[in-house]
C-alpha cells in the first residue's frame, strides 16, 4: 500500500510518471518486487556504499567511493539518518562537491538513470 500510494502522490505532485524505485535498505522480497513490476517501476539499487551514515569525515566518504568506483556504478549517499535521526549529514553534504570533482578528474561523468538506461554513458 505504501509503494502504490507514494507513487500516486509523487506523480500527482510532479505531473510526471514515476519510473524508478529504490527499496528502503535495499530489501527486496518477492511480493514487493512483483508489485513494483505491476506498477511499471524499475527497481534500482547501488554498487558503491561508502557507509556515510556511520559518522565518517567527508574526505573518507570521497576516498571510499573512489576506491570502489567502476564504470556505470550507482553510488549510495544518504540525506537522512536511520532509525533515530541523530547523526549529522554534514559530512555527506561536504563530500559531494569534492567527490564529483574527483570523479570527473578520473574520467567519470554523472548521468541520470534515464541516460544510463539509454546507454549514453
Amino acid at each position: 500500500a505504501d509503494l502504490t500510494h507514494a507513487k500516486a502522490v509523487l506523480e500527482r505532485l510532479t505531473g510526471r510518471r514515476v519510473a524508478y524505485w529504490r527499496p528502503p535498505h535495499g530489501f527486496r522480497d518477492p511480493a514487493t518486487m512483483a508489485l513494483a513490476g505491476e506498477l511499471g517501476l524499475t527497481v534500482v539499487t547501488w554498487d558503491v556504499v561508502p557507509r556515510d551514515w556511520t559518522g565518517i569525515p567527508a574526505q573518507d566518504i570521497v576516498q571510499r567511493v573512489l576506491d570502489r568506483m567502476k564504470p556505470g556504478a550507482i553510488v549510495l549517499l544518504h540525506d537522512g539518518d536511520s532509525p533515530f535521526y541523530r547523526a549529522s549529514r554534514q559530512p555527506t553534504v561536504d563530500a559531494v562537491g569534492p567527490l564529483l570533482e574527483a570523479l570527473r578528474r578520473a574520467g567519470y561523468r554523472p548521468v541520470s538513470l534515464e541516460e544510463a538506461k539509454r546507454g549514453t554513458l
